[in-house]
């Protein structure tokens, strides 16, 4: 089971609603829906692009084919490079409730289209791989050549919702 990581390209269906508290109370609820991605005609996000909120490509980290997952997303991770979405103010939490269609790998590739490889790959591996592509064969990670780089991304986990027994979300649960 291929389980998604930065660079890959999950493709979801997911609705965004601002958390709103209730009075002066402890407990939170879900207000208007703000965006909605159908299941049924999926988003392609790529993980690290920053085309979605930060806290949504944190909560896909891990996913698998048909996971379903609600992220709590602070304020600070609601932001994208993308156009964002107007009616979620800076100081707003979200809830997401994600549901992932498929998982694709994504591989860097080099000048000639072959996997990306650490910079310390010697020399008879560069000759291998372009001898290999040369005679038109494919060249992946199980030809004995170093693996594909990986990307580390940089933040803190998601926190998931937990609904309390009294309805609405348990803040208690999100700290």
């Amino acid at each position: 089971v291929m389980k998604a990581k930065t660079g890959d390209i999950c493709h979801v269906g997911y609705k965004v609603w601002i958390i709103q508290r209730v009075g002066q109370t402890q407990l939170y609820t879900t207000g208007k829906v703000v965006e909605e991605v159908p299941k049924e005609a999926p988003k392609a996000v790529t993980i690290g692009s920053n085309t979605v909120m930060l806290g949504i490509e944190e909560g896909l980290q891990g996913v698998t084919k048909g996971t379903k997952r609600l992220i709590f997303v602070p304020p600070r991770k609601t932001k994208s490079t993308g156009l964002g979405n107007p009616e979620i103010a800076v100081t707003d939490s979200v809830v997401v409730c994600i549901t992932v269609n498929s998982v694709d790998r994504s591989i860097a590739t080099d000048e000639f289209g072959l996997p990306q490889t650490d910079d310390d790959e010697s020399e008879d591996d560069i000759i291998k791989r372009k001898k290999l592509r040369k005679k038109g064969k494919r060249v992946d990670s199980s030809d004995d050549l170093p693996a594909p780089r990986e990307v580390k991304m940089i933040g803190a986990p998601v926190t998931p919702v937990v609904s309390s027994p009294a309805g609405g979300l348990d803040t208690n649960a999100l700290l």
